[in-house]
């Protein structure tokens, strides 16, 4: 079975594609981006603010979904070329409570 995540604790979906998925005991998220849920506005000027801002969504979705930050298995991010934005990582690491064991889309990372 499989059930429609919606929240107003981030986005609404601007396109035919849902916040969240929840089936089989996973939870699957659409991308996201660093739009405020309230005013729809995109937040900061920076790539760790904007990040901040989308793992707020992210945490917002899981919650939403019965999940949080601590289930997450797996991410996939873009923007490519991680090392020219190193807030990002760092914000990355932070919030997803991980240790710094290599990038974060190496084999390496780990949780904390």
């Amino acid at each position: 079975m499989k059930n429609v995540v919606t929240t107003d604790r981030g986005p609404k979906p601007i396109g035919p594609y849902s916040q969240a998925i929840k089936a089989n005991g996973f939870i699957y998220l659409s991308g996201q981006v660093a739009l405020d849920p309230k005013s729809g506005e995109l937040v900061g000027a920076e790539i760790r603010q904007q990040t901040e801002r989308v793992l707020e969504n992210i945490k917002g979705i899981l919650e939403a979904a019965g999940g949080n930050l601590h289930h997450v298995i797996k991410t996939h991010r873009v923007p490519e070329g991680h090392e020219r934005f190193p807030g990002h990582e760092r914000s990355l690491r932070t919030l997803l409570h991980l240790r710094s064991a290599g990038p974060l889309d190496s084999p390496g990372f780990a949780p904390s």
